[in-house]
């Protein structure tokens, strides 16, 4: 018999095949083979937890049933494994086994079972369990306490949760790092924030220290409620507690800020997040992308996507569907099938969820065919529409009247076995009501509760509106005694609803009623409420007709109008005072009522009440469209004091005025103490350099701010430098994007090769157009436009893929898109072709020999913008590569230009003279070195050797002599 393998060496194999399921089985198997000797039992069940673990369920019953003695261990073992899958069945066989071995059942197996029950939903027997306990003998540990309480608040079970954790210490057990934990992160779920930090703070006295799990359940409870300064506060006592905050805290926060409509707040902890060495992953960009969508911004969230996909993430179902509901809701469909093609195309995996949010756009504007036809190729691909597809549709044909086709749709949804939601049903009781009135729906709503689904707060707010309507208002009262006793509770929706209904009857005391009862409930009142209050105020003093247009009741009631209304709410005593000051202010600014705004502004201050940030944006914004900037100005500067990050949407016009006046010294004093604020660099370029100066046109003002942003530190990636020359390129000023880029090389900037190619491309295609329009394009700076110079770019139309048989087609034209690098490249290979002829001549029609001049501006402005230093390259290239993107971009249209001269104009000996008398600056030699070589392969061909001289005498003897000996080997 083998001589049995010591412990140690036991136990080291089994942990060293414990990452592995194969190696577990392997091991499993052999280890006990009859020639193998018998190890020890603690052995065999250590091996059998690695085995439980992976849920290796069949070779850990078969190891367990080859086991030639089982103790206490290896029954609990196995209880535990098939608790933690929620399979009891299984569990309580083997604890049969256990009590047919004469053992009993111990904590830790108790504990299994009540983690089983917890986790099957069966709190019932899990409670019975823990009750059963300590009459068993059995003491209940911290983990016991953890795995119910975890199942109590996970079935929304908060008292019952709270009386269980009350009684752990008379039961002898402190609560640890996992109760507490449990504990804060199931009241946060449950929107009792303020009861989990004080549970925290409390057992932060007792010497627990709060791990990062903790924090973040904390921090996550706290942006759900849309109390974000709590959130705030919590993550700034992060640090002086020792916990570092992750991605999760960082990206919890950016969705709270931006659920919150704080987007530029939520990008400046996006730059302290990356500043902190924490990369974003995709649920932090995604939330980002909606904050933006939810402010309009649709250009920064594409921006956004991009900086995401050049991180190497790759969009989810939750990006893509933020993204198409966006454009969706600004009827940009079309862009929204596009932007869903090309993800197709760059293999992003679409779902259901993305096909149905887009489904949803379509049906919203009324697109239902093209709808139909999508929900036929989602179900073509495998895909199952559920209720939100199917709801969309329904949604759709309602708004087109077409009920009787929703019907059935409705029908033939559920008989496919998809389950119709409260929603789907909604739908449908909302567009009878508007066709038939509030006794329509009756039938489709008995048969909704028959189904088991019950109504929720849009239902019966429908109804409460269809007997408003009616002026049935004792129904109205009725039905919301109706939902309350069904456990549904009324919002500000269903009571605005009920006011209207009042004031519509004319009502007054009635409508007021409902008003206070609606504050006492806790539902702070919008300015819907107030506008339908002070339309009842309005009627009373006016004889006139009143519009039913909420804007226009702003633009006409009277100063005493709204003073009569402030006064009888403040009468009424209710906690409403920030509140009606703030929405009066954010009404009459929309209308642009900018002293009446003050008015009320002055006296949110007299009585001591604190501006909110949406107070002070709502004016600074009407001061700016009223083009009042310095009051704007001060009101920026106020609200800064105020602890408050100011929209940079206001900082975008006010620079843009001030530029548009011919005031860019303020400008750029504006600009400069923006910088010293909380911003992010990214956003400013992209809000207020692009999105505000560039599409303007004030091309010189961007690139000046762009320059004080340099000294500021800012370092933009190359994926935003792209950004900048596609600004600038889109407003139809490529040569002004060359200069942009020039500055920004010599500022030390990488640039990325690609791009800047592309944009060298486009500066000549710009400058030829201008040539041939007889325009004098330089100035003595450098390649800069004629302000105001319309750019009709003169470009050859090419085939993507050369070398092709149809250089005979080429043809000149106005209307094409600017040509790409591949096309620079093509037209470099197309230099060598005897069929370019005809190009040829199309060329000579309009350069003539007086333009000799304005080349050499051509190529110094270039070439200023194509350093050849290899650290002003981002990536380092090296001069062979800068020379090969010299020679695809600037070379081609050059070649094509010299060749014609040289082999169709006799008098290019003295044009050549000329050119030659402006001597080059060491650092262009290299882009006429590179000119000159392909000029000289084409010139062989054509019989031409020597009438390159001249530029070999200024490159210098020994370039000369090197150019020659590379020609000669060719």
């Amino acid at each position: 018999m083998p001589p049995p393998i010591p412990l140690a060496r036991l136990l080291a194999a089994i942990s060293a095949a414990a990452s592995s399921p194969a190696d577990l089985r392997r091991l499993s198997h052999s280890v006990l083979s009859p020639s193998a000797p018998l190890p020890p039992i603690r052995c065999l069940n250590t091996l059998l937890m690695a085995l439980a673990r992976h849920r290796m369920f069949p070779d850990m019953e078969s190891l367990a049933s080859r086991m030639p003695a089982r103790n206490l261990r290896t029954y609990t073992t196995l209880i535990n494994a098939y608790c933690l899958a929620g399979d009891i069945p299984a569990a309580k066989q083997h604890l049969a086994s256990l009590l047919h071995a004469g053992l009993a059942p111990d904590s830790y197996a108790y504990t299994s079972f009540v983690l089983g029950y917890c986790r099957a939903g069966m709190l019932t027997h899990a409670c019975r369990v823990f009750v059963l306990m300590p009459l068993r003998g059995c003491v209940r540990t911290a983990f016991t306490y953890t795995a119910l309480l975890h199942g109590l608040l996970g079935a929304g079970m908060v008292r019952e949760a709270m009386a269980v954790f009350v009684g752990m210490r008379a039961d002898g057990c402190a609560p640890d790092t996992h109760v507490y934990t449990t504990m804060v992160h199931g009241l946060c779920e449950a929107g009792r924030t303020e009861e989990a930090e004080v549970l925290l703070e409390e057992a932060m006295t007792n010497g627990f220290e709060p791990n990062i799990v903790v924090y973040n359940a904390l921090i996550d409870g706290y942006c759900n409620a849309g109390e974000m300064e709590h959130a705030l506060k919590i993550f700034e006592g992060m640090d002086g507690n020792l916990c570092i905050p992750n991605v999760r805290t960082y990206t919890e926060l950016i969705h709270g800020l931006c659920k919150s409509g704080k987007v530029e707040s939520a990008m400046v902890l996006f730059s302290r997040m990356v500043e902190a060495g924490l990369e974003p992953n995709v649920v932090t960009y995604t939330a980002l992308i909606q904050g933006q969508c939810n402010e309009g911004n649709l250009q920064c969230a594409f921006r956004l996507l991009h900086l995401m996909e050049t991180s190497g993430l790759v969009p989810n179902d939750w990006t893509c569907s933020v993204l198409i509901d966006a454009l969706c809701k600004r009827e940009k469909v079309e862009e929204a099938q596009l932007f869903l093609g090309s993800l197709v195309k760059k293999g992003v995996k679409v779902n259901e969820v993305v096909y149905t949010s887009l489904i949803d756009g379509l049906c919203k504007t009324g697109n239902i065919d093209a709808a139909d036809e999508l929900m036929k190729k989602m179900i073509s691909e495998g895909f199952v529409p559920d209720a939100h597809a199917y709801s969309s549709l329904i949604d759709g044909l309602c708004r087109q009247k077409k009920l009787s086709q929703a019907t059935l749709m409705l029908e033939d949804m559920m008989e496919k076995g998809v389950q119709a939601s409260a929603v789907t049903y909604t739908i449908i009781i909302d567009q009878l009501v508007r066709e038939v009135g509030s006794e329509g729906p009756k039938k489709i709503f008995d048969k909704m509760i028959a189904t088991g689904i019950n109504p929720d707060i849009v239902t019966y707010t429908v109804f409460v509106r269809s007997y408003c309507e009616e002026g049935r208002m004792e129904d109205a009262e009725s039905m919301m005694v109706q939902m309350v006793d069904r456990g549904v509770f009324p919002n500000l929706v269903t009571y605005n609803t009920l006011i209207r209904g009042y004031a519509n009857l004319g009502l007054v005391s009635q409508a007021f009623s409902t008003f206070e009862v609606m504050i006492g409930k806790g539902c702070k009142p919008n300015e819907d409420s107030y506008t339908v209050l002070l339309r009842l105020v309005v009627k009373k003093s006016s004889s006139g007709n009143i519009s039913d247009n909420s804007v226009d009741l702003w633009k006409i009631a009277d100063m005493k109008d709204l003073q009569v209304l402030l006064e009888d709410i403040t009468e009424r005593q209710l906690p409403v005072a920030v509140n009606i000051y703030s929405c009066f202010i954010r009404c009459l600014c929309r209308v642009d009522r900018l002293e009446e705004a003050k008015y009320f502004f002055m006296g949110m201050q007299n009585a001591n009440l604190t501006p909110s940030e949406d107070v002070y944006t709502s004016i600074i914004e009407c001061c700016c469209r009223l083009k009042i900037l310095t009051e704007a100005l001060t009101l920026l500067d106020s609200m800064t004091r105020s602890g408050y990050l100011p929209h940079l949407e206001s900082y975008r016009i006010i620079i843009s005025s001030l530029c548009e006046g011919g005031n860019f010294r303020t400008a750029k004093e504006v600009f400069g103490d923006l910088l010293l604020k909380e911003y992010n660099y990214d956003e400013i370029v992209w809000k207020i350099l692009i999105d505000g100066l560039l599409q303007k046109g004030s091309v010189a003002e961007f690139s000046s701010l762009l320059s004080v942003m340099k000294e500021h530190g800012y370092q933009p990636s190359d994926t935003i430098n792209a950004m900048i020359t596609g600004g600038l390129e889109g407003v139809g000023t490529s040569s002004a994007a060359a200069v942009v880029a020039a500055g920004m090389l010599d500022c030390g900037w990488g640039v990325n090769s690609r791009e800047a190619a592309g944009t060298i491309w486009r500066a000549a295609a710009v400058v030829f157009d201008l040539w041939e329009r007889g325009m004098e394009p330089w100035r003595q700076d450098g390649l800069e436009l004629e302000r105001g110079a319309s750019v009709s770019l003169s470009v050859v139309e090419l085939p993507r893929c050369w070398p092709s048989s149809s250089t005979k087609h080429l043809v000149w034209r106005k209307d094409v898109a600017l040509p790409t690098t591949a096309d620079s490249s093509a037209l470099l290979v197309m230099c060598h072709s005897t069929e370019a002829s005809g190009l040829f001549e199309k060329i000579a029609e309009v350069i003539d020999s007086s333009k000799m001049l304005q080349m050499y501006f051509m190529i110094h402005a270039l070439t200023k913008l194509r350093s050849f230093s290899r650290n002003k390259f981002s990536g380092g290239a090296s001069d062979t590569i800068v020379t090969n993107i010299v020679m695809k971009t600037c070379s081609a249209i050059y070649v094509i230009m010299w060749v014609m001269w040289l082999s169709a104009d006799p008098t290019y000996t003295e044009k050549m003279h000329r050119f030659t008398q402006v001597k080059l600056e060491p650092e262009y030699r290299a882009v006429l070195r590179a000119i000159v070589c392909l000029s000289f392969k084409i010139c062989h061909g054509r019989q031409h050797d020597g009438i390159l001289a001249p530029f070999l005498q200024n490159l210098g003897e020994l370039q000369a002599w090197t150019i020659l000996f590379d020609r000669n080997m060719d």
